[in-house]
């Protein structure tokens, strides 16, 4: 029955989009897989969607997530899925960090499955796929807002012109 009721929540906040409240994220971070982020890219059609791969112990993804949250502000949500996928083992870390800095875009825990997909030798890396799934960016090292930018406003231009 516990199981069912978990299975239950997360479902829910898959399915009714982006939690945005740092304590509510971290009580309930998801665990993504290859296959959830495929269903979770697939879901998204019409919208740009970002996966940002980090962890708590690096020094330029915690650097980066002010500029996550800054780009979650400049787009609608109908525009631009933003999703932090946590590479750290210990769901008690990230949740502690979430506290102290919450954040505005969906965040989960990477399985093993996707690091091997992505080829996580490096983080941060960044990922965006345009309004029709296609990969658009593969990007290792920091980003910031403007570069994100640079990337996504020809995708949703070029979107709405089609």
């Amino acid at each position: 029955m516990r199981s069912l009721l978990v299975w239950a929540a997360v479902t829910a906040a898959l399915v009714f989009g982006p939690l945005t409240a740092g304590a509510t994220q971290s009580a309930s971070l998801p665990r993504y897989s290859v296959d959830t982020v495929l269903q979770t890219i697939s879901e998204a059609r019409g919208q740009v969607v970002v996966l940002n791969f980090w962890a708590t112990w690096c020094a330029g993804c915690r650097e980066e997530i002010p500029e996550l949250v800054a780009l979650r502000e400049k787009y609608a949500d109908h525009e631009v899925l933003i999703v932090g996928l946590s590479l750290d083992t210990d769901p008690g870390t990230v949740r502690a960090f979430l506290e102290r800095f919450p954040v505005n875009y969906r965040m989960a825990h990477a399985a093993g499955d996707i690091q091997m997909l992505y080829d996580l030798t490096t983080i941060p890396k960044t990922i965006v796929y345009g309004p029709k799934g296609q990969k658009q960016l593969d990007h290792t090292g920091f980003m910031s807002t403007g570069d994100l930018t640079q990337t996504i406003d020809p995708l949703l231009t070029h979107e709405h012109n089609n």
